[in-house]
């Protein structure tokens, strides 16, 4: 063993030494235990000395009048003259029934006050409960050992000093250190005086009743450290229960990451304010404010910075809005319900958010709703709240709107698409339009696109612009997806049944669906479900879901395509992070986006732009595909600078899966021959 082992050896043996001793700094909760139980211990002491006293105070009395004593007043007379004052003879019963009665006092006090919550008077009830425990086992032992002199002079055991003993070592709780001295002193004292003086000692001398005393002595302290280590186990597993119920309380209120009130907090204490009786529903406002420009933040600074400006946002909008509810609701969303007068301290909050970042204009972008009663549902107030911020999302002057009668239709459709997503998806309301994705060099079909679309029978076609992007901002988009991969995969087995060869259809993922553990193994089941093929999945992500969970993005498209599943780039150019996210990444294909083809006939630069995106992606070992394709014109202008697969109207709109397999059959889509070839398709 080395020098520095036996020395952390020796260090360790003398503290767990001193920890048996009970000389470990003990925590405050611990220290309140114990008070806590030696309150309640001297509160069933108390009410059994009280009992037994009065008991023998009547006793006591009765004997003196079968003598023939006679009470008058306070004092007791034999044959006409004054024998003994009524205190003389009940001293010592008088003075431990009074303790026993300033117990019970002391104690409902302390039951009262010590779990007040008022930390300081906690602390001072602790000490003058161990104080008065002294005190109390003072008392207790004076009277034991008055009491068992007594009984011996008339014959009887020292019981009462021995039960004494007993209820002060072992009853009340001390460290054992405290207990070995309490005791020592008790026995030496005993052992030194009180022997002879009961007359204990053997007649022939021997040490005999000593040794039985030591042992006693021995067994007494024991078993006080025994009791002493249990109580402390117990208080230490208490405090930890007790720190874990906190935790668990603060998590189902707070939000981990701001640390301010969570949405279930937020939504139950405004429900509560808006049915206090004192409370004018008429005088409050619900607002919704997110942070402008917090996307690009997060592009240009990280997110451990973006989760520094949300932390600093949650401080900010507390302190500006005193007393008065305020929340995080999801991402850069924040939820105040507040007086309507405190509305212009959202330019304050804004001021102080933008202090300390020149590189990106940031702000806040909120809404306000009105309660108009005690009933309304603060839900469906922040959504509202939140419905009016949307409506000025791109409008750089306005910060604030305030929800009217004007935005009712429309968000009473907002409403209803969350509301019946899950009901739209199990009825079938909700499918996948295929729309074809051909070869730039002939013009035939290589595969197709899944694209959502929800024809609902109260509201008739719902344009896929009108409930995607509310499906992403209430993050229930990944619901949407999915049901729209498991539609798709058993189409093609469907269309593989009905001798089609197998066409591969791309499959659009949200940044949703990486957020959620799981989407491998999903996918993984769908496939197997279906009885398909890996390779006629692919996979597309797009450009601003990878500028963002960069981590995990990365780790789960590696394993997808390790499983060979093949990796599309979906809408390049449409963010501002494009370079970035091909240097970062590995794609099998890049899909160019349609914004590119805007002003093609009229702008030069736009043919320019798109060759030089081409020869990028073959630069980086990407192959190529544009969307938005309209005109023969911009097909064979990409087919000339080396784009090989093309998607757009020209070519075919999406179309419900009988359509498309209807316009294979008549031969209106010309399908590829690599995909007649077992074991090719259309990579």
């Amino acid at each position: 063993m080395s020098e520095n082992s036996s020395e952390k050896s020796r260090s360790g043996f003398w503290k767990n030494l001193a920890g048996w001793f009970g000389f470990e700094r003990k925590s405050e909760y611990v220290r309140n235990y114990f008070a806590d139980v030696n309150v309640h211990t001297s509160v069933y002491m108390s009410f059994i000395i009280l009992g037994l006293e009065i008991y023998v105070m009547y006793y006591k009395l009765s004997k003196a009048f079968d003598a023939g004593l006679v009470l008058k007043g306070f004092t007791l007379y034999r044959e006409g003259e004054k024998y003994k004052t009524l205190f003389t003879v009940l001293k010592d019963n008088l003075l431990l029934s009074a303790m026993a009665l300033v117990m019970l006092l002391f104690a409902a006090y302390y039951r009262k006050n010590a779990h007040s919550g008022d930390q300081k008077l906690r602390r001072k009830l602790t000490v003058f409960s161990f104080l008065l425990d002294i005190v109390f086992s003072y008392i207790c032992l004076y009277f034991g050992f008055v009491t068992s002199r007594s009984d011996y002079e008339k014959g009887n055991q020292i019981l009462t000093f021995v039960t004494m003993i007993l209820f002060v070592a072992c009853l009340l709780i001390w460290s054992p250190y405290a207990s070995t001295v309490i005791l020592t002193v008790i026995f030496w004292c005993f052992l030194k005086f009180g022997v002879d003086y009961f007359a204990l000692t053997s007649v022939n001398g021997s040490n005999g009743d000593r040794i039985n005393y030591a042992t006693f002595f021995i067994s007494l302290l024991m078993v006080s450290f025994s009791i002493y280590h249990q109580r402390k186990a117990e208080a230490i597993k208490d405090e930890s229960l007790e720190s874990a119920n906190r935790s668990l309380k603060k998590m189902t209120v707070t939000d981990d990451l701001t640390g301010i009130s969570n949405m279930s907090n937020f939504v139950y204490e405004a429900g509560r304010k808006l049915k206090d009786p004192e409370t004018d529903p008429g005088s409050l406002v619900f607002l919704f404010a997110d942070i402008s420009n917090f996307g690009n933040f997060n592009d240009k600074y990280g997110y451990e910075e973006g989760n520094k400006l949300l932390r600093k946002t949650a401080e900010i909008l507390t302190d500006v809005f005193p007393e008065s509810l305020v929340a995080r609701q999801s991402d850069d969303h924040f939820v105040v319900l507040t007086a309507k007068q405190n509305i212009k301290q959202l330019d304050v909050a804004k001021e102080r958010i933008r202090e300390g970042y020149t590189g990106i204009r940031l702000g806040l972008k909120a809404g306000g709703y009105y309660p108009t009663d005690r009933e309304t549902d603060p839900n469906i107030a922040c959504d509202r709240a939140r419905y009016a911020s949307t409506t000025i999302k791109k409008q750089f002057d306005d910060d604030y709107a305030v929800y009217d009668d004007s935005m009712a239709d429309s968000f009473a459709r907002r409403q209803y698409i969350i509301n019946n997503l899950d009901t739209a998806i199990e009825n079938g309301y909700i499918k996948p339009y295929y729309q074809p994705v051909v070869w730039a060099e002939n013009h035939k079909l290589c595969g197709f696109e899944a694209l959502a679309r929800w024809i609902d029978p109260d509201h008739g076609f719902m344009s896929p612009g009108d409930f995607i992007p509310i499906l992403e901002e209430y993050r229930q988009i990944y619901k949407l997806d999915l049901a729209i991969m498991r539609s798709a995969l058993a189409d093609i087995k469907r269309s593989m049944d009905m001798g089609f060869p197998g066409i591969p259809v791309s499959l659009n993922f949200s940044r949703v669906d990486f957020e959620r553990a799981g989407l491998v193994g999903e996918l993984e089941k769908a496939i197997r479900d279906a009885g398909i093929p890996r390779k006629l999945i692919h996979v597309e992500v797009t450009e601003s879901t990878l500028s963002q969970y960069q981590s995990r993005m990365h780790e789960t498209l590696t394993e997808l395509h390790d499983k060979g599943y093949a990796i599309w780039l979906d809408d390049f150019g449409s963010g501002y992070s494009a370079l970035n996210v091909l240097k970062d990444f590995a794609f099998d294909v890049m899909k160019i986006d349609m914004i590119f083809l805007r002003g093609f006939e009229t702008n030069p630069k736009a043919r320019v732009v798109l060759k030089n995106v081409v020869d990028l992606a073959g630069a980086v070992s990407m192959r190529t595909l544009t969307e938005g394709v309209e005109t023969a014109e911009q097909a064979e202008y990409l087919r000339s600078i080396g784009c090989e697969r093309l998607q757009g109207y020209l070519f075919g709109k999406p179309m419900p899966f009988e359509e498309a397999t209807q316009k294979i059959s008549d031969g209106h889509l010309v399908v590829s021959e690599e995909l007649m070839i077992p074991g090719t398709d259309a990579e």
